[in-house]
C-alpha cells in the first residue's frame, strides 16, 4: 500500500506524443544508456500514461517503455527520468491508446495488441545484447573484446563494458503470447493454439492449413486468434 501511494504521488499529468517505428537493431556507444536515444523506446517521445494499481488507485505522467532496459520509464515533477517500481502492485498501464501488463513470471512487460471475445494477444518487444563492436577502417565496425573498459551499459539484464571507441549491438526480439478462455498466458505456437482450443482442434487446424498461418507474423496470428475465439 505504501509503495502504491508513493508511486501515485510521483506520477503527474503531462503531455502526449506520437508512435515510433523501432529499428531491428541499435548500436549503443560508450557514454550512452537506456534513456539517451528515441530508437531505444516504444515511442519517439514520452506519452501521456496512466498506471492502474490493484488497490484501485491511479497515477499519471509522461511515460515510455524502454525496449533496451525492459523498464517502464516515467518523468517525475522534477523532470527526472525514472523506472517504475513496485510492479507487483500494478494492474496495468495505459499509454496513449495502448495497454501494458507486467508478466511477473517472466519479469517482463507485455503490450496488448489485440482483444477478442475471451481471448487476448500480447507481445514482448525488447532489444537483446548481441555483440561488442569496435571502430574499424572506413567507418565499419568489427567484433572485439575490450581490454581497457572505460564505460558500461546496463540493459537487457546485463552489464556491458565498453571502451571509448566501442559500441554494443542490440538486436530486437519479438515474442507473442496469448490468453484465452480464462486460462494462463502462453507463448503463441501452433501446438499451444491446438491445446488452448482443443475442443475445436480440427477447425483450428483447417484454418491454419488453408490460410498458411505464419506464426512469426502478427497479422496471421491476429486472424487465427480472432477466428478461434469465435468457436
Amino acid at each position: 500500500m505504501k509503495t502504491c501511494l508513493l508511486l501515485c504521488c510521483a506520477l503527474t499529468f503531462l503531455s502526449t506524443g506520437v508512435f515510433a517505428q523501432q529499428k531491428n537493431r541499435v548500436k549503443v556507444k560508450a557514454g550512452e544508456g537506456a534513456t539517451t536515444s528515441a530508437d531505444m523506446y516504444r515511442y519517439p517521445a514520452f506519452q501521456q500514461g496512466r498506471v492502474f494499481f490493484k488497490n484501485g488507485n491511479t497515477g499519471s505522467s509522461r511515460m515510455n517503455f524502454s525496449l533496451l532496459a525492459g523498464e517502464m520509464h516515467f518523468i517525475n515533477p522534477r523532470q527526472d527520468t525514472l523506472a517504475l517500481t513496485g510492479l507487483e502492485h500494478v494492474n496495468y498501464i495505459a499509454i496513449a491508446a495502448d495497454t501494458f501488463y507486467y508478466d511477473a513470471l517472466n519479469e517482463e512487460f507485455l503490450e496488448q495488441v489485440a482483444s477478442y471475445d475471451h481471448a487476448q494477444l500480447m507481445v514482448s518487444k525488447k532489444y537483446k545484447y548481441s555483440s561488442t563492436l569496435k571502430s574499424a577502417a572506413y567507418g565499419q565496425y568489427s567484433s572485439t573484446q575490450s581490454s581497457s573498459s572505460l564505460n558500461n551499459i546496463q540493459a537487457d539484464g546485463r552489464t556491458v563494458n565498453l571502451s571509448h571507441d566501442q559500441y554494443a549491438l542490440y538486436i530486437k526480439s519479438v515474442k507473442y503470447f496469448m490468453k484465452a478462455n480464462g486460462g494462463d498466458l502462453v507463448p503463441v505456437t501452433k501446438g499451444n493454439f491446438l491445446k488452448v482450443f482443443s475442443n475445436h482442434k480440427n477447425s483450428v487446424q483447417d484454418f491454419i492449413k488453408s490460410n498458411k498461418t505464419d506464426f512469426s507474423k502478427e497479422a496471421d496470428i491476429r486472424a487465427l486468434l480472432k477466428f478461434s475465439s469465435t468457436l
